[in-house]
């Protein structure tokens, strides 16, 4: 709740017959894999280990200027995941791999003649980034300075787990919160305007930032009451002045100074350009022969 003011008192390069390695994560891509013929002992897929993401793709080309060869899965049981038949030079064959594991491969036209053609894709899991947002203040709050208050974020992480939940002003990290509900306690915030946002970091160190929310801190305004009037005997007027144009103003009585303060009224300070506005002009209907004791609380 905002505080309130009361009247005088924030191609990488494949490395052949090595590991073929993938580009940053972004969109499926697909790694190339040729077939040779470069001697008669010597048939094989090059790259003969590939490695790759969960939803990236294979696609084994035929460089050979005579046979005709396949890609062909070796599952340690079962049925194999891929077959591509004997396709002929300049022919191309592709798999898609939709989950993580490893594959070996072979050449099955050329079993018997060449056992060495063989190969395998290693497929990782793609790891999904965490999701994250600022669940308070609300983006447009505004503060009286020195403000305190406190950031909140609800994250969470679908193929794992959130690590830690990081707040920051533009690119000022604030603080950290390891454990949900993820919040931090901003104290004594000066006059000026915040950028918040909150980053997620999961446990294999993928980040994710929400949306900006932007908060205001006021300095706080001198508030005064004037031009006392009594118009009736059971009513008592006076003038607030000093608030800005849409902040609101909760008026309270009290009979003995004895924290029997009482909300009797509620006002907004209207926009508007007269050099000595915004005031609100305030009528206690209630205000019996005998004491009575008045303040205001501006709310930013």
């Amino acid at each position: 709740m905002p505080n309130v003011v009361f009247t005088r008192f924030v191609f990488l390069c494949a490395v052949i017959l090595a590991a073929l390695l993938t580009p940053a994560r972004g969109v499926a891509v697909t790694n190339t894999v040729q077939i040779f013929e470069q001697s008669a002992s010597a048939w094989l897929f090059i790259p003969s280990n590939s490695v790759i993401n969960a939803g990236d793709s294979i696609m084994w080309t035929n460089r050979g200027p005579v046979f005709g060869h396949d890609s062909t899965h070796v599952p340690a049981t079962g049925t194999p995941l891929w077959g591509s038949g004997a396709f002929t030079p300049g022919k191309t064959f592709t798999f898609t791999f939709t989950n993580a594991g490893f594959y070996p491969y072979r050449c099955n036209t050329h079993l018997l003649t060449h056992p060495e053609q063989r190969g395998n894709v290693s497929v990782a899991s793609v790891n999904v980034p965490p999701s994250v947002v600022l669940t308070n203040p609300a983006s447009g709050t505004h503060f009286f300075a020195p403000a305190t208050f406190k950031l909140e974020a609800r994250a969470s992480d679908n193929d794992g787990s959130v690590a830690n939940v990081q707040f920051f002003n533009g690119s000022n990290l604030l603080g950290s919160d390891n454990s949900t509900p993820y919040s931090l306690t901003i104290s004594n915030a000066a006059a000026g305007t915040y950028q918040f946002t909150a980053q997620a970091v999961d446990n294999a160190g993928a980040r994710a930032t929400s949306s900006v929310v932007t908060v205001t801190v006021d300095a706080p305004p001198t508030v005064f009451l004037e031009n006392f009037q009594r118009p009736a005997t059971n009513q008592f007027a006076f003038r607030i002045r000093g608030g800005a144009a849409f902040q609101r103003c909760d008026i309270q009585a009290s009979a003995k100074l004895n924290n029997d303060w009482t909300t009797i009224g509620s006002a907004t300070f209207p926009n508007t350009v007269c050099p000595i506005c915004p005031f609100i002009d305030f009528v206690d209907t209630n205000a019996t022969p005998g004491s009575r004791f008045y303040k205001v609380q501006i709310f930013p």
